[in-house]
Formats: C-alpha cells, sequence, structure tokens
C-alpha cells in the first residue's frame, strides 16, 4: 500500500512537470510570433526609373500593319454538272471573264432547243389571240389563259438559258487562282465552292491608330509603307477608309491603298511598317513602351515617391507612339520618377532602390 501511493506522487510529480516544460515552450513561440510581428522582413524591390521631362518630337508617326489583298472572292457555283474540262491551275493569274473550266452541258442543251420551241409557239399564239381578242372571238379568260401559258414559257427559257451559260464557269474577278476545289470529272452542286480568287495587283494594309493618330490623318492623304520583308524598298499609299468608331481597345481601324510592285511584290499576310507625317513639331512627355502595364487598353506605370521610395500605381493616357517611345498625355508630370524596369515584381506600396 505504501509503495502504491510513492508511484502515485512520483507519477502527480512527472505530469506537473511536463506540463510546466510544455507551458514554457509555448511562451517562447508566442514570444517568438510576436517579436516578428513586430520587426517586420521588409523587402526592397531592386528597380532603374527615369525622370519625366518634356521632349522635343515631330507629329509624325509609325505603326505596324498587316498587307491584305486588295480583292479575295470565295467563287462558288450557281448551277450543277459535271467537270468535262479544266482550263487553270493554283497560282495562275487570270482575268475577269476568263474561262475556268466547262461542265457536261448535253442535257442542258437538249432542254433548251425543246424549250425555245415551245416558247416560239406561245409566242405565236399570244399574237393570234391578241388580234383575235381586239375582234371580240375570244374571251378575256381565254386571253389570260395564253399569256399565262407565254409567261411560263418565257421563264423556263431564261432559266435553261442561263444554265447553258453557267456550264462555262469563268471568273468573276481578276486575280491569282487559290485553292482551286475542281477536278476533272468531279461534280458541282449550287454554293459548292469553286476556288478562291485573290487580286494583288494592288494591296492594302490595315493599320490601328489612337484617337491621338487618327486626328493627324485624312481620307486621300498620304503614307508611305515599308515591308518587313524588303526593308529597303518604300511603298506609296494613301488613306482608303477610316473607322469612325475605335475598337475594345480604344483603337481606329485605318485601310491604306498601295499600288504593289514588280520588283517587290507583297503578298497578303506579310507585316509592315505605315509612316504618317503631319509637319507638326511639339514638346511632349515621353517615356519608353516597355514601362507600361495594363497594355494599350488599361495603360499604367509605377511612380515613385522621391521620400520614402515607395512604388504607387498610376493610370496613363496615351498619345503618339515614336519608336519605342511613347508621349503621355495625361497621367505623369515633368519631374515625376517613372519605373522603366523590374515593375512586373511591384504591388502598389511597394518598397523600391533604385539601381543607378
Amino acid at each position: 500500500m505504501k509503495s502504491f501511493k510513492i508511484i502515485r506522487n512520483v507519477a502527480i510529480a512527472l505530469l506537473i512537470v511536463g506540463f510546466v516544460v510544455w507551458k514554457l515552450a509555448s511562451n517562447k513561440e508566442n514570444m517568438a510570433a510576436k517579436t516578428e510581428l513586430a520587426n517586420p522582413v521588409i523587402t526592397v524591390f531592386p528597380v532603374t526609373v527615369l525622370k519625366a521631362k518634356l521632349e522635343n518630337i515631330s507629329g509624325n508617326f509609325t505603326v505596324s500593319g498587316t498587307f491584305l489583298p486588295y480583292r479575295e472572292l470565295n467563287f462558288v457555283s450557281e448551277t450543277q454538272g459535271r467537270v468535262i474540262s479544266l482550263l487553270v491551275k493554283n497560282g495562275e493569274v487570270v482575268a475577269q471573264g476568263q474561262l475556268i473550266a466547262k461542265l457536261d452541258d448535253e442535257q442542258v442543251k437538249y432542254d433548251l432547243t425543246l424549250a425555245e420551241a415551245v416558247f416560239q409557239k406561245a409566242d405565236d399564239d399570244l399574237s393570234r389571240y391578241k388580234s383575235m381578242s381586239e375582234k371580240g372571238a375570244v374571251t378575256k379568260q381565254q386571253l389570260a389563259e395564253i399569256n399565262l401559258a407565254y409567261n411560263n414559257a418565257k421563264n423556263k427559257l431564261n432559266t435553261l438559258q442561263r444554265m447553258s451559260r453557267n456550264s462555262s464557269v469563268v471568273a468573276p474577278i481578276a486575280g491569282t487562282i487559290n485553292n482551286l476545289k475542281l477536278e476533272v470529272g468531279s461534280y458541282l452542286a449550287p454554293g459548292s465552292l469553286i476556288a478562291e480568287i485573290v487580286d494583288v495587283s494592288r494591296i492594302k494594309m490595315m493599320v490601328k491608330l489612337s484617337d491621338a493618330e487618327i486626328l493627324k490623318i485624312k481620307q486621300g492623304g498620304k503614307a508611305e509603307v515599308k515591308a518587313d520583308l524588303f526593308s529597303e524598298a518604300n511603298y506609296s499609299a494613301s488613306v482608303s477608309a477610316l473607322s469612325v468608331k475605335a475598337d475594345a481597345a480604344k483603337k481606329y481601324d485605318v485601310e491604306l491603298l498601295i499600288e504593289n510592285s514588280e520588283k517587290n511584290p507583297v503578298k497578303a499576310g506579310m507585316t509592315g511598317v505605315a509612316s504618317f507625317k503631319s509637319g507638326e513639331e511639339k514638346q511632349a512627355i515621353m517615356i519608353p513602351k516597355n514601362s507600361l502595364l495594363g497594355g494599350v487598353k488599361n495603360p499604367s506605370v509605377y511612380l515613385i515617391n522621391s521620400k520614402d521610395t515607395v512604388a504607387h500605381l498610376v493610370s496613363v493616357v496615351l498619345g503618339l507612339s515614336v519608336e519605342d517611345k511613347v508621349e503621355v498625355i495625361r497621367g505623369i508630370n515633368i519631374n515625376d520618377i517613372v519605373v522603366v524596369s523590374g515593375q512586373l515584381n511591384l504591388s502598389e506600396g511597394n518598397k523600391v532602390e533604385i539601381i543607378k
């Protein structure tokens, strides 16, 4: 009995000692956590900057664009029939009205011969009944029936004449045959694609301009175009169409018309740049394009507070684009410190270190 009490007392003592040790360890962890909260680690982000200032710029500007064909047509069949001869191939240049293929029209010719005879009889009958009607020899009902038969015969004849013409497949526009779908022996149905015809004797370029840029050009205005592939060649262009409504990116579509070159022919799908000259000169705040965040739809930059070197995100309004720089119309003032690299790692209120 005495030994049991001794064991119990020892066990109780061990439990008390264990609890005290656990409590002390817990208090130590809490104190360490409070110390960390009281002394947080401040991350400083390295950035390079520039001080905003006015620069002399001209009103001239350049934009990138894509070349498009002057005309492009998906040429489809208006009739049906089997191809008995094919006179062109992919890549061949054709003139407007040039014969491309011939369809089997034997049955159409038979039907057309019969329709011509039926129409001739209906025409003769109508003339005779009109003469008899003037003399009161036929009723109005009889004349109306003869007139209906005449119209039906005429419509049938017109339809077959058109089918006969359509059996000769001709190019509706001048251009280059592309994606030809015909083969000798293939069967055409109405609406079937025959080929694409692409006209690149002249070429178009589509560019997108900001609101500040589009105000500097007008319908019929001139531009100078260069293709990326032919950097030494210059192409004269005129403004052929101006959008009156901006897209979701706040850009306006502008179409340029260019006379293609035989020496350096531009193909649809190539890219290039268009240069516009306004003759104006002015001073403006210019910043590198790579300092922008949010794209052209919602452009913004980080400005640095010179007192505490903290980054603040600011929305800006852009103007002309000149090479690798862009004009800032609103959002940045002279002597503001603009982050030009390192901004991708920043968030609002971050501490920064300016790298010289």
